[in-house]
């Protein structure tokens, strides 16, 4: 008999995090990133900084959740939602900081919504923004967490670095909402699992990104990434039915120069893939991925 999962959400139908309007709060957020890192940072340190952390999610949502505009009582969904908050921050294997990767495996991106996985990919976790008084806040926040116990067991051990394969990624977290027509992403495959360079050519009316791959197929997708690949970068070539490690010594046009441990050899743009690892060392300061 298969064992079952139980996965427990956590809804916030509300504002999200923005700035709290008190003498001691000043964080400025400005995009889906900055808004991620707040909120994950928040939850993942909330075991070792409870009070603190429940105090900055508090002041990061919508007014339907207080009892008068000055935002400083909780009403009856506000109190649920932050002891609903307050169960994930619990110092046991049911916490968010147990279960969720200190730098999670995102899943997918857009300008007003960011879902990531947990350890496993079993569960995920996302947000959905918008604009309140001139601030960014929570409307919408689910966190998937695990309750049966020999599935909690299992992600104990579950390494956050086993993951993805490797970096690709350098420069500034740039928004989606900043991304000019003709610019170069990297594509995700959702079949492969692999990020493919393309060409944005703007938003779809259902949400997705509209893409133009280097073999001039053009397509809608549900995650790209601001990117232009560079010398260095690591890289995968399909070859022989087998995903190769490759690294990029020479890029011109669309011919790249790849070389590896047993060869080297120029190929076309379009029969490379990519692969993101969102395990790396990130700088908050600067948004950046840094590669190994």
């Amino acid at each position: 008999m298969k064992a079952t999962i139980t996965i427990i959400f956590l809804c916030i139908t509300s504002s999200l995090c923005s700035a709290q309007k008190s003498s001691k709060q000043s964080t400025q957020i400005s995009n889906i990133y900055e808004m991620f890192d707040f909120v994950h940072n928040c939850l993942y340190r909330g075991s070792a900084e409870q009070k603190e952390s429940l105090s900055k999610l508090k002041g990061r949502l919508a007014n339907q959740y207080f009892t008068q505009k000055d935002r400083r009582t909780l009403n009856s969904r506000g109190v649920f939602l932050l002891d609903r908050i307050k169960s994930t921050l619990a110092d046991d294997s049911y916490s968010y900081g147990f279960q969720y990767c200190r730098l999670p495996l995102e899943k997918e991106q857009t300008d007003s919504t960011f879902v990531w996985y947990n350890k496993d990919k079993t569960a995920t976790a996302h947000f959905k923004i918008d604009l309140e008084d001139g601030t960014l806040r929570l409307f919408e926040l689910e966190v998937g967490m695990i309750a049966d116990v020999t599935h909690r067991k299992k992600i104990e051990t579950q390494r956050c670095t086993n993951l993805t394969y490797g970096p690709v990624v350098r420069g500034k977290r740039k928004g989606i909402s900043e991304l000019k027509l003709n610019e170069p992403v990297l594509a995700y495959n959702e079949d492969t699992d692999y990020w493919r360079e393309a060409i944005y050519k703007g938003k779809a009316e259902n949400g997705l990104y509209q893409i133009e791959f280097y073999n001039q197929y053009k397509t809608s997708v549900k995650q790209i990434v601001p990117i232009e690949v560079l010398v260095n970068d690591r890289a995968y070539h399909y070859i022989n039915n087998e995903y190769k490690l490759v690294f990029i010594e020479e890029v011109n046009n669309k011919k790249l120069t790849i070389s590896s441990y047993e060869f080297k050899d120029i190929v076309d743009r379009k029969d490379l893939y990519y692969s993101i690892d969102a395990n790396v060392p990130v700088n908050y300061d600067n948004r950046l991925f840094l590669r190994n």
